[in-house]
């Protein structure tokens, strides 16, 4: 048994439709816009880190020495 609707009622309910799926629409362009941002920044940063690292290494051989120095005093008191 079928009920029928009046149809405004129908109307209404298509209008719904269109509307939730205008919204869907909507929401999927902005996730897709922050997905792309997303890796824009994530490749920036990688660039970034590997600028940090190339200046760090380049100081490398003070930092090295003064760890190194470090080291071998801390294996000197653990030794006493």
């Amino acid at each position: 048994m079928k009920i029928l609707l009046p149809s405004s009622q129908r109307h209404e309910q298509g209008m719904a439709s269109v509307i939730v799926l205008a919204f869907l629409s909507i929401l999927l362009i902005y996730v897709s816009i922050n997905a792309r941002a997303i890796l824009c920044l994530e490749n920036e940063v990688k660039l970034v880190e590997k600028q940090h690292i190339k200046r760090l290494n380049a100081r490398s051989g003070v930092t090295n020495a003064t760890t190194a120095a470090i080291a071998e005093t801390s294996q000197q008191a653990d030794a006493r």
